[in-house]
């Protein structure tokens, strides 16, 4: 996977954490942009973070990511 996409979400992860925080705001139009926004964000800080984590704990990444499979 380029080292480019392991740390940017995709469209559909980012579609789907905007939809969510639509709805938190109970459903009303006229944000989507700013939902994207968000959503862009908090899923590259959670991308980050997993990227740190992967680099501070190896072993205890890989048990992570095994046991998800």
């Amino acid at each position: 996977m380029p080292e480019q996409t392991k740390n940017f979400p995709s469209r559909e992860q980012i579609e789907g954490r905007a939809y969510e925080i639509y709805l938190r705001r109970g459903g009303v139009d006229g944000s989507d942009v700013a939902d994207w926004i968000m959503a862009e964000e908090e899923l590259k800080a959670t991308l980050k973070e997993t990227a740190a984590e992967r680099t501070e704990h190896p072993q205890r990444a890989a048990q992570v990511a095994r046991q998800k499979w």
